[in-house]
């Protein structure tokens, strides 16, 4: 498991970004933000004695303090605590959460939303011998690679728009790296500036989801709820002529969503490209 050290200061710095975003939208347009703990968090009974790191759930407290009211905050610790009794909720050798613990996350944020959570039959496929981010830093001959599930509905139909790189799929997948080292990059591709998805979800809403790599193995059940989704990753979109607030106003968002992972909202410095 990851470690975690708390960089208050820089919790509060990105926060801080994230409420002036939210308090110069519209008051029309509805602000939630899914906070996903690590598993360094909801596994902790799983850490060695030794293991020094500083508790997530305090962070959490810290952040919902600070955080404007105009932003309905979902933070899914118990539910995925829960759910991992009795299923894979993050990767054994990498830091992201699985397909299964990304539904979890989905359902606490529909229900956090007061929305309804689609009801879908899935197909699911099975990639074996993944070995993440944690493994490649520390490989260890007995450590057993993890299994990747990717759900599809096959009454939905997706057009994906990788705006900057000017490509267009008709999939949430990219099936090519399946077959490569980094495999968690089948979930959408990776990570890029600005990606519009259209689908045939329950609600004509557009909603434009703020994010980091954890968001992206989200989407398919995204998709199964919303027809019109923006996808923008602040890593990247700063280098774009239009400003986030802008893409809101020209593109009829009517509801936005944060979606960072803890460690994230702990160590990045890209929040301040919102501004």
């Amino acid at each position: 498991l990851q470690d975690y050290q708390e960089n208050r200061p820089l919790i509060e710095k990105n926060i801080s970004c994230l409420n002036d975003f939210a308090d110069s939208l519209d008051k029309s347009v509805d602000v939630s933000f899914l906070l996903v703990p690590n598993a360094v968090s909801v596994m902790s009974d799983k850490l060695p004695a030794v293991t020094q790191t500083d508790d997530q759930l305090e962070s959490e407290k810290y952040i919902s303090s600070i955080l404007s009211d105009r932003i309905n905050l979902c933070f899914p610790y118990d539910q995925l605590k829960d759910a991992a009794k009795s299923t894979q909720v993050f990767y054994k050798t990498d830091h992201h959460w699985t397909a299964e613990g990304a539904k979890v996350g989905f359902d606490a944020l529909m229900t956090a939303m007061d929305e309804d959570i689609p009801q879908v039959s899935y197909n699911i496929e099975t990639v074996k011998d993944f070995h993440g981010t944690l493994y490649s830093k520390a490989p260890t001959d007995f450590s057993a690679a993890d299994e990747m599930h990717f759900y599809t509905n096959p009454d939905n139909s997706v057009k994906v728009n990788y705006v900057e790189e000017n490509k267009q799929t008709d999939t949430l997948f990219d099936d090519s790296f399946k077959t490569k080292k980094d495999k968690y990059s089948t979930f959408m591709g990776g990570n890029f500036a600005l990606t519009e998805i259209e689908t045939n979800g329950e609600s004509d809403e557009h909603v434009l989801i703020i994010k980091d790599s954890y968001a992206n193995t989200v989407m398919p059940y995204f998709a199964d709820k919303y027809k019109h989704i923006t996808m923008i990753d602040m890593r990247y979109y700063h280098i774009m002529d239009k400003t986030v607030s802008e893409y809101v106003k020209d593109n009829g968002i009517t509801k936005v969503i944060f979606l960072y992972n803890m460690d994230f909202v702990n160590t990045d410095n890209n929040f301040i490209w919102l501004e």
